[in-house]
């Protein structure tokens, strides 16, 4: 029992406990760091320091704290960042769904929403990202707040001094019960011999065989968090990146952006992946796949990495046309903002007003209309496609939008007789009172020859 073999087995096993979470009534198990429940945040940044102090985060990590999903507790954590980085018109909250971060729109608050970016550091100039009541931030226009102002800052005197107890006791705690826990486990490997030789066994297990081993789990479960997390610690060792290497890590940027993972996204961006890279059988960029899954966050950090807004993917669509076709405004927004062609089309030659119209979006035709985007195309005319789907207000607005404009729409795409063919009456009267020009002769023709067709065909049947 007391060989060099059982020494270094003792040794090793008292080393990693020192790492072994203690259960407190305000831990919150789950997650891959330590989260801690608390009364507030926060509000100055000497006790930012104080706090971050008090749990122990490392220049590897930094403290932060924000809301739970559910906006019903405030969570407290050492982020494994040394900077996290926060983007304008967002507040953070911390997922048990997705286990890691994830963001809301703010630009519905009454007060208090960032403006500009910012990091979890700052968190104390924010107090309105932190600040929930009834499951809802108390800064939205629909959240009442239970307490009168008197009230809530009694409160907060008695939560202040609360945590200040709890932080002053939380190390005391977590030696005494580390110091428990190794003495337990050293009784164990004095008394269970058996256990020493599987455990000397599985350490004898060559490095070359087990890293194998784990990049084969990789490459078998790109997307896996898991697997990606590994991909990650043995990527970023790398001194000198290779093709194959450079192409591993690709890949697992644009499974991250897929996934919403912002922790791998961010951490990849700052190691210098290729934001513009193409990869997969269609072709698609990280930037087109944050799109295709309504990432905003994702998208914002790609593009201050300069990702291109203008590169598509094997069917020629654009990041712009992706996110419109999801019908995501606030990204549609963002990349026109970093200069996103609105008029960039696919090999079908379909445009992203066209897809607003077809779906019935008004804020989205609106959007792209403001930003230029072209009514006046013949193929795939965006004003045929709101008429045969019933959508009479995005008609007129594309009709206003044209007389404003001066673009002369009757006659290229002959939309009263469309109208006529889909027998939407009002869409017809619309078109006359905007201008459209009379059925000609030819077009009254083919009309008639329509409605015979249509009559016989009823008669049979």
């Amino acid at each position: 029992m007391n060989s060099p073999k059982y020494r270094r087995l003792a040794v090793l096993t008292t080393i990693l406990l020192l790492h072994v979470p203690v259960y407190q009534s305000r831990f919150i198990p789950g997650f891959e760091y330590l989260v801690y429940r608390t009364e507030y945040c926060p509000r100055s940044e000497e006790e930012y320091k104080g706090r971050s102090s008090a749990l122990g985060c490392t220049v590897n990590s930094s403290y932060a704290c924000m809301p739970n999903e559910e906006l019903t507790e405030l969570w407290e954590f050492c982020y494994p960042l040394q900077i996290l980085y926060i983007t304008p018109d967002t507040c953070l909250f911390l997922s048990r769904r997705i286990w890691h971060l994830d963001s809301h729109n703010c630009k519905n608050f009454k007060y208090g929403c960032p403006a500009l970016h910012y990091r979890a550091s700052e968190i104390y100039k924010y107090p309105s990202c932190v600040s929930i009541a009834n499951g809802c931030f108390s800064a939205e226009p629909d959240c009442k707040r239970k307490n009168s102002g008197k009230e809530s800052d009694e409160q907060n005197k008695v939560s202040s001094e609360k945590q200040e107890d709890v932080l002053a006791n939380s190390k005391l705690t977590d030696y005494l019960m580390s110091i428990l826990l190794i003495l337990g486990v050293i009784i164990l490997i004095l008394c269970l011999r058996p256990i020493f030789n599987i455990l000397t066994r599985i350490i004898k297990i060559p490095k070359r065989c087990r890293f194998v081993k784990d990049i084969g789990v990789l490459l078998r479960s790109i997307r896996h968090v898991l697997a990606r997390r590994l991909f990650m610690k043995k990527a970023f060792k790398f001194k000198n990146t290779s093709a194959e290497e450079e192409l591993l890590m690709t890949e697992g940027l644009d499974n991250a952006c897929r996934d919403g993972d912002y922790n791998t996204v961010y951490s990849l961006l700052l190691k210098g992946v290729n934001t513009n890279l193409k990869i997969g059988d269609y072709k698609n960029t990280p930037l087109i796949l944050a799109c295709q899954n309504g990432h905003k966050c994702i998208v914002q950090i790609l593009l201050d990495f300069d990702a291109d807004p203008n590169i598509c993917n094997f069917d020629k669509a654009s990041p712009l046309l992706v996110a419109t076709e999801n019908g995501n405004t606030d990204i549609v927004e963002l990349l026109l903002n970093y200069n996103g062609n609105v008029n960039a089309c696919n090999f079908s030659g379909v445009s992203p007003l066209f897809v607003a119209a077809k779906k019935g979006n008004y804020s989205l035709v609106e959007t792209l209309l403001n930003k230029g985007a072209r009514v006046d195309i013949e193929k795939y005319n965006p004003i045929k496609k709101a008429i045969a789907g019933n959508h009479d207000k995005i008609v007129e607005c594309l009709l206003q939008h044209c007389s404003r404009e001066g673009v002369d729409i009757h006659k290229k795409c002959g939309l009263l007789y469309f109208a006529y063919c889909k027998r939407n009456m009002d869409i017809v009267k619309l078109l006359l009172r905007h201008g459209a020009p009379p059925l000609t002769k030819e077009e009254k023709r083919m009309l008639l020859d329509r409605l015979r067709h249509t009559t016989q065909s009823v008669k049979r049947k």
